[in-house]
């Protein structure tokens, strides 16, 4: 019990013994110096910047602060609304861009690209399915063919009219 009451004793004589510290930033780096305290300094190669901010008296919590003799009444400050985010422009791959790309995942996943199909040159959307992580994935000229085991086959054909077939 004593320890505890002289350990406290200590703790609050430190405590009101020490000086009141002040908040300041210094950042030394090679060729560049600034600190900021009361003042903003900027030390750096053909550059010298030392600006003196005012000092105010300290604003007490639940008091409006003070308002100039001068000044016109503010209005009141509307809400600001985040702009909603638009979503990223999907970019069309060409068909020997995504058989480079594709990573399959393990189980029976569903898949969907935007390909550049290879007769028309416009954008496509193909939908596939594969029942399991490929072991070799074929590309000719109009055809996408994923072997994914024994008998295991899904073809993606691109057919001269500007659709998609999908089978397997």
């Amino acid at each position: 019990m004593r320890v505890l009451l002289r350990v406290g004793l200590v703790v609050l004589a430190v405590a009101f013994l020490t000086p009141v510290a002040r908040a300041q930033v210094v950042v030394r780096a090679p060729y560049v110096y600034v600190r900021v305290d009361r003042s903003v300094e900027v030390r750096a190669p053909f550059v010298r910047v030392v600006v003196n901010r005012p000092v105010r008296a300290p604003v007490v919590p639940g008091e409006p602060p003070p308002v100039p003799d001068n000044a016109e009444p503010q209005r009141p400050l509307l809400p600001v609304v985040p702009p909603t985010p638009t979503p990223p422009a999907v970019r069309a791959m060409t068909v020997p861009e995504f058989v480079r790309t594709f990573l399959a995942e393990p189980g029976l996943t569903r898949y969907e690209a935007v390909l550049i199909h290879p007769c028309t040159g416009s954008p496509v959307k193909v939908c596939f399915s594969l029942p399991g992580c490929p072991r070799r994935v074929k590309c000719s000229k109009n055809t996408i063919v994923f072997r994914c085991g024994l008998c295991k086959t899904v073809t993606i054909c691109f057919e001269r009219n500007g659709s998609v077939r999908v089978r397997g």
